[in-house]
């Protein structure tokens, strides 16, 4: 009898529940990114190489937003900010013998804002689109390799912006918890660097091309 009492009590506060009521939240977020990026390197001799690379590595994050409901429908506005160390390598061997070149690409930090329209599918579900953009960190190192030694390297950072798409959904655990679960699509603007320009040796033109794929889990605390 007990037990009865208590699975109905719990069923009852999740039906009643106005988590998703007009109310400021914030969070925490797990989840795994995975990289697709597009290298073109162009030695300025008219030699020039083509990289698809790709990585995967865990992100953790915070956010934090504003959410109205009006009926069935929602819309959110949401600030993030995100860790995710993605390190792509990518090396060619334009000598059998002597001579190899080499590009790395890594990203870490992310900052990211959106907003967040969403139908309710149930009264505690929530189906949610994301459109934004995101601001991300990446580190670009070119080095030419001849005997095992590297005869030049150079670095660039750079923060890029990209825009973001996602779809995600979003249930009611308490009054004042919920869970989401949700997929990102991120697609940074081009960007070409001229490496070794002052060196007497060929300069090198870099065109890069960064794509992101992100799956997160949030819980979420509303604030009311």
């Amino acid at each position: 009898m007990f037990r009865k009492l208590m699975v109905s009590a719990f069923a009852s506060l999740l039906v009643s529940t106005p988590v998703f009521a007009n109310s400021f939240y914030f969070g925490g977020e797990l989840g795994g990114s995975f990289a697709n990026y597009s290298i073109i390197r162009h030695r300025l001799n008219n030699s020039m190489d083509k990289y698809k690379l790709g990585a995967g590595a865990a992100n953790a994050g915070l956010l934090a937003g504003y959410g109205l409901t009006l009926r069935k429908f929602y819309l959110g506005a949401e600030v993030d900010a995100y860790y995710s160390d993605l390190t792509t390598t990518g090396r060619v061997m334009a000598d059998p013998i002597t001579y190899y070149r080499w590009v790395q690409v890594n990203s870490r930090m992310n900052a990211a804002l959106g907003i967040l329209p969403g139908f309710f599918i149930t009264k505690n579900t929530l189906l949610f689109a994301r459109l934004g953009v995101v601001e991300t960190r990446f580190n670009i190192k070119d080095k030419e390799e001849q005997y095992g030694e590297y005869n030049r390297s150079a670095s660039e950072t750079k923060n890029l912006l990209g825009e973001q798409f996602g779809v995600g959904f979003a249930t009611s655990l308490t009054k004042n918890w919920s869970l989401r679960a949700e997929y990102i699509y991120s697609q940074y603007r081009h960007y070409s660097v001229l490496m070794y320009k002052e060196s007497a040796v060929h300069p090198v033109n870099n065109s890069y091309s960064f794509k992101h794929n992100q799956v997160d889990f949030s819980i979420i605390y509303n604030i009311g």
